[in-house]
């Protein structure tokens, strides 16, 4: 199962850092928050080639109510902890002063100031890789919705979007930013004003991952009114947290839907005395109404808070530049020139080592950036070629897993055949053997011909009892 352990790891590990962490905030894009962009079993979830759909109900120009879809594909299947990555990043994006596609921070930033790691933490480890195969995943998705919110529009589309793509080192103790650049269109449908939703990354982090899509969706819901309506039972489970339709109604208002309740009420996101509202409308289904809790009675997070530091302070830091010097660096020069100068500083020092400079890197950088800025200096042609060399090798790495699934696919369906299946392989085999020459085939053929048959249909019988498997076909 594709990073299904370092998953559990980070479910385990994302509320454990301490608390004094710069403070800082995650942004949701509203269409998104209102449905669930994967199953919310990450068994289900961590497949290649997951495809999940949710219906999505809305109300169109006439106010007529109207249901569509929302599909996520995704190449290396999805996690819900992921989306606390990909909500935390796009805080962290829009909390820069400069706000552009092109994010660029080492991963020790981000983790320290979403809360996964504190400052006494030594870079590499398991949050490192966890993120890694996170950003990977989010990667690899693409979003597709016959009814989703435009803002900038103010009308429901047709769109189809991905949301990042990334160039990392290939070592995690290099100090060299992680570059994230994301999608166009997902990027300014989370810039629209009426596109977005600040809300607190401390108090998101500390819960478990279906709290955390009723947490978004209800913060959606509460930022109008204090009473959120009646809900569908079964469509909020399973369209909204992600829960199999497979789960029984009786399951999901006992446990699946009580427990995130119980946990929004115990923080204050639900009214205690009325943490809900359920009526029975037939057998086997029911509707519920929330009501808003005194959590929402704090300021919430804006756009224009900021966190205390930034990704460029941090890296300028590492560079061995005082504080003050980077203040000024910070006022004096754009935020994309001192990024592409400050790589080609880190590269220069991890490629050559410090005897690489005159007099030290930090020297060699502030002399850099200032002939930079007038015009009279370039990047060296050495750090273009390293650049290219190093998306050549990511694009190799990418090639080599992609050929490596059906591999591991076939030797996976052979363990199979030759285990659990044997006996009914050799049974059908036979019988169906023995009706090819009936039929008037020679042995020859029937035998190729049986074989065929009889593999086909084990292999619709092993993706059945193996579903992690089960998006590949022959």
């Amino acid at each position: 199962m594709l990073g299904f352990n370092f998953v559990k790891v980070a479910c385990r590990h994302l509320g454990r850092a301490k608390k004094k962490q710069p403070p800082s905030f995650g942004l949701g894009q509203l269409s998104l928050v209102e449905h669930a962009i994967c199953p919310l079993d990450s068994s289900i979830s961590l497949v290649p080639n997951l495809t999940h759909h949710s219906e999505i109900a809305f109300t169109d120009k006439n106010r007529h109510r109207r249901s569509g879809y929302g599909t996520v594909h995704a190449t290396f299947g999805l996690s819900a902890v992921d989306e606390f990555y990909l909500w935390g990043l796009l805080g962290l994006t829009f909390a820069q002063k400069e706000l552009t596609l092109d994010f660029r921070a080492t991963p020790h930033f981000v983790l320290r100031a979403l809360g996964r790691i504190d400052r006494t933490s030594k870079r590499g480890g398991s949050a490192y890789q966890i993120f890694r195969d996170s950003l990977k995943r989010l990667a690899g998705v693409t979003y597709e919705s016959d009814c989703f919110y435009d803002p900038v529009r103010a009308e429901h589309r047709d769109v189809a979007f991905g949301f990042l793509s990334y160039s990392l080192p290939r070592q995690d103790d290099s100090c060299r930013a992680w570059r994230i650049l994301w999608d166009p269109l997902f990027f300014e449908l989370c810039q629209a004003t009426g596109g977005r939703l600040f809300f607190d990354i401390d108090t998101y982090r500390e819960l478990d991952p279906a709290t955390r899509r009723l947490f978004l969706f209800l913060s959606k819901v509460f930022w109008r009114r204090k009473l959120s309506g009646w809900f569908d039972v079964a469509a909020l489970a399973h369209n909204v947290l992600g829960i199999s339709p497979s789960v029984d109604i009786r399951d999901i208002r006992a446990k699946k839907l009580a427990r995130p309740m119980k946990r929004l009420v115990e923080i204050g996101v639900l009214a205690p005395e009325r943490a809900e509202l359920e009526r029975k409308i037939r057998k086997g289904v029911y509707q519920i109404c929330f009501e808003r809790g005194s959590y929402f009675g704090k300021s919430a997070p804006q756009s224009q808070v900021m966190v205390s530091e930034n990704p460029v302070a941090d890296q300028l830091q590492s560079l061995g530049i005082n504080a003050a010097t980077i203040a000024t660096l910070l006022r004096q020069y754009k935020i994309g020139l001192l990024q592409e100068w400050i790589d080609i500083t880190l590269a220069a020092q991890e490629r050559n080592g410090v005897s690489f400079f005159k007099k030290s890197p930090a020297a060699y950088f502030l002399d850099n950036v200032k002939h930079a800025a007038e015009g009279t200096r370039t990047a060296p042609d050495w750090w273009h070629e390293l650049r290219k060399e190093e998306l050549a090798a990511a694009d190799n790495l990418k090639r080599r897993e992609d050929k490596t699934i059906p591999v591991k696919r076939e030797a996976a369906f052979r363990n199979y055949l030759n285990g659990d299946a044997k006996g009914i392989f050799e049974t059908l085999l036979r019988e169906t053997f023995d009706s090819f020459v009936a039929s008037g085939q020679n042995k020859s053929e029937a035998q190729k011909n049986a074989v065929e048959v009889v593999r086909k249909h084990l292999e619709h019988r092993f993706e059945a009892e193996h579903p992690e498997w089960r998006t590949f076909s022959y």
